[in-house]
């Protein structure tokens, strides 16, 4: 999601925004520890470097269609400061149904004990909150989610060609029904490839060491993507789980109880009560 609303940011003071891109089919996964545990296992791939990003490759381009699935995302930013470690977690769960013509989701947002959800059918969107549900579009929101399941993989993931042709190394290992391959990228390339990591970069903090892993099933379907990024002084790790494979109900919309507009009004007044009318007005609460 790119709009954050103060009901969000007035209760997280830190914040890592590390936005890179990565798109994929429809992909279903069984539980969390199953989907993490072929990754303990042996049988480990005797096939060349070559060989091994040609069968991702493939194995990425035939995943099985779906018309509905549930994602699980984990998000945890740790940051190294004065020999103390700060860690800033954030669990999403999406939903998404693409079997009519308008697309249907949700996501419930859990980020350091704030919690807050969204519900979207077409462009048309709510925001629930603990007090007000306001409605808008998914636009005024900026739900990119609400797209679909490829975009929403590309703005949390990456795309995986970006991660293919970045590969300094790849692992393949088989256990438990699963196939895992493991990516280690090369982060002069990976940097390179992104915008924001150039951006990082250029003001001194690029990319230290990346890794994406793909967890595959034995009919095809993608179990888990996880992506690691270490920087000098944090890194940012995503677990996704993907699952219930056509078999993910979206909720219908709450009622609203308020508009888009009625929001922004609600959050100006929060930042004029904590910060002044004057910083509010000329734009200097980013400063504080």
């Amino acid at each position: 999601m790119k709009r954050v609303t103060v009901f969000f940011v007035l209760a997280i003071s830190t914040v890592l925004v590390v936005c890179t891109m990565v798109g994929c089919a429809s992909w279903q996964s069984p539980s969390e520890s199953e989907a993490h545990a072929a990754k303990e296992t042996h049988g480990v791939s005797e096939q060349s470097q070559g060989e091994l990003i040609d069968e991702l490759n493939q194995a990425i381009l035939n995943v099985p269609q779906c018309k509905s699935l549930t994602v699980t995302e984990e998000m945890t930013s740790t940051f190294y400061e004065d020999g103390k470690n700060e860690d800033i977690k954030e669990v999403s769960i999406y939903k998404f149904d693409q079997s009519g013509d308008k697309i249907k989701t949700s996501v419930e947002v859990d980020s350091s004990g704030v919690k807050l959800a969204y519900y979207t059918d077409g462009d048309a969107a709510v925001f629930v909150t603990d007090g007000p549900v306001y409605a808008g579009t998914t636009e005024q929101f900026g739900l990119d989610h609400a797209k679909g399941l490829m975009p929403f993989l590309e703005n949390s993931i990456g795309k995986p060609d970006v991660f293919l042709n970045c590969a300094a190394s790849v692992e393949k290992t088989e256990g438990r029904g699963l196939v895992i391959y493991s990516l280690t990228l090369d982060p002069k390339k990976y940097i390179e490839s992104d915008e924001a990591l150039r951006t990082l970069a250029k003001y001194g903090s690029p990319v230290k060491e990346a890794y994406v892993t793909f967890g595959f099933e034995g009919d095809g379907r993608i179990v888990s993507i996880d992506k690691k990024l270490v920087y000098e002084k944090s890194t940012s790790v995503w677990n996704l789980v993907l699952s219930k494979h056509d078999k993910t109900v979206v909720s219908p919309m709450p009622e609203a109880t308020s508009t888009y507009e009625q929001m922004e009004e609600d959050e100006e007044r929060k930042l004029e009560e904590i910060f002044g009318d004057e910083d509010v007005a000329e734009g200097t609460v980013a400063a504080k």
